[in-house]
């Protein structure tokens, strides 16, 4: 809606009511807030990517990772 305010195909009135009325019944409902837990993997990409071009061995990957290197393999397991 936004997209046609800015592009002038909807006059500022009909954008404002739009945006009352779209808060009003459909917002109300909402929750406040994001309540899930996220993970960043980005790091394990990282020590995947060096790992399968052979840059780092696997003891120094499970290393970086703070892992025994049982438990990293046990790790990369699970991602297969």
């Amino acid at each position: 809606m936004y997209g046609l305010y800015s592009n002038e195909v909807i006059s500022k009135s009909y954008f404002t009511n739009w945006m009352i009325d779209y808060n009003r019944y459909y917002r109300k409902d909402e929750k406040n807030g994001y309540e899930g837990a996220e993970k960043s993997n980005r790091f394990l990409q990282l020590l995947l990517r060096a790992l399968t071009t052979e840059i780092i061995s696997e003891s120094k990957a499970a290393v970086l990772n703070n892992q025994k290197t049982g438990d990293f393999l046990n790790t990369l397991d699970t991602l297969v």
